[in-house]
């Protein structure tokens, strides 16, 4: 009896491991591909996960960064902006992203498959190829995949806004703002841009604006641009509301943030002199 245990142990332990290589093989079948330096270009979603994530981004997401992805009181989330921004970044970045601050009313709701999902629809609307496979939802794996400009489009890199220059002349710098005025528009940011922006304007579910990357990004454009986006989509519950002077104020208040001077006037809310000065790192 002990002899035969000893021949038949051999043969269920065999099978144990076969058994667990297949698994084994299938679970990491994602992660062994992924391991090529795949870009957004090699069909790393499917069609099907696409329209899933498409019926996730229209109820978690659509209300804040467009029904078409174009953006409003969020960015958007096509076309040459967000690709050169995304450039050569990995999508487990884009996809921490999506599920560590979205949806505004509730950060973090949203899972990893979800996030995937979504992530794929993105890649969908900026045009990259489907393929068979769902685009996994494992963070190493997508870890091997970057965001790539989509190969069907001549790509014109956005550095880092395509708008007119202000005039040579003043700048943020000049100390353009009262401390007054920051204060009052402290208290309309607190109430109506601190729940997507962030207590201390490092982001949320919408972009900072303080720091290096939010000067950067708006480097050398006319405030007027600035007091335009505040005013025509925030905040994200209503936008359009907010008047020219409410705009102006809390414009104030983002360049005190930035450690900008004050000084004795306010900062205009007439778009023709808000052209005339611009943002400056």
């Amino acid at each position: 009896m002990p002899f035969c245990q000893s021949r038949v142990a051999p043969t269920r332990w065999t099978a144990s491991v076969a058994g667990a290589l297949v698994i084994f093989a299938g679970t990491m079948s994602w992660s062994l591909l992924g391991a090529q330096a795949k870009t957004s270009n090699d069909a790393v979603y499917s069609a099907a996960q696409a329209t899933r994530g498409q019926a996730l981004y229209n109820e978690q997401c659509a209300f804040c960064h467009g029904d078409d992805m174009s953006g409003g009181s969020a960015p958007g989330l096509a076309g040459g902006e967000f690709l050169g921004f995304w450039n050569k970044t990995p999508l487990s970045d884009l996809l921490e992203k999506i599920v560590g601050t979205m949806p505004a009313g509730a950060p973090g709701s949203l899972t990893n498959a979800q996030g995937a999902e979504i992530t794929a629809y993105i890649l969908q609307v900026n045009k990259f190829p489907a393929g068979q496979m769902d685009l996994p939802d494992d963070p190493a794996a997508l870890k091997a995949i970057t965001l790539a400009e989509p190969t069907k489009v001549a790509a014109t890199p956005v550095t880092p806004r395509q708008t007119a220059a202000a005039p040579a002349g003043k700048t943020v710098k000049d100390s353009v703002y009262s401390e007054a005025q920051a204060t009052r528009g402290q208290a309309l940011y607190n109430e109506q841009c601190a729940f997507c922006h962030g207590d201390d304007m490092s982001g949320g579910s919408a972009p900072g604006l303080a720091g290096a990357d939010f000067l950067g990004f708006w480097d050398k454009t006319p405030l007027s641009d600035l007091v335009d986006k505040i005013v025509q989509t925030m905040p994200a519950s209503a936008p359009g509301s907010l008047t020219a002077e409410q705009g102006a104020d809390i414009t104030a208040y983002v360049l005190q943030v930035n450690k900008f001077p004050a000084g004795q006037a306010d900062l205009s809310a007439d778009a023709a002199a808000l052209k005339a000065i611009a943002i400056a790192k």
